[in-house]
């Protein structure tokens, strides 16, 4: 019976770890990008496609993770009540780095300032 038990709080540790490291990667992302200077940073249009999918699917996975993390009874009272903040966190990030790769795209916004060549040096 004892094995069972570990195995359900390693669950829900690994489960809880995930959670926030989902939320941390999202939201350092979209501080990073928002704090980075000039239009050098805005990538080619495949990158930003690849970038607003993968915002999406990590924002759609941690808001399937909240349920699961909020309810389950392994973890502390704490944490329960902590995934909700960072769901929200979450996304909030995850549109703005959405926002920010669909201004990105070149053609749009200020885009096409990557579609010029680099000047060699």
């Amino acid at each position: 019976m004892t094995g069972e038990s570990d195995k359900a709080i390693q669950s829900s540790n690994t489960r809880w770890w995930l959670y926030l490291l989902g939320t941390i990667f999202l939201v350092g992302n979209a501080v990073y990008r928002g704090v980075m200077p000039g239009p050098y940073n805005l990538p080619g249009s495949t990158v930003a496609y690849m970038e607003m999918g993968f915002s999406l699917i990590l924002a759609v996975a941690i808001l399937g993770m909240r349920g699961q993390v909020a309810k389950d009874p392994n973890l502390s009272e704490g944490k329960r009540k902590l995934a909700t903040p960072l769901m929200l966190l979450a996304l909030v990030a995850a549109v703005a780095l959405f926002s920010y790769r669909f201004a990105s795209v070149p053609g749009w916004y200020h885009g096409h300032l990557m579609s010029t060549p680099m000047p060699s040096r």
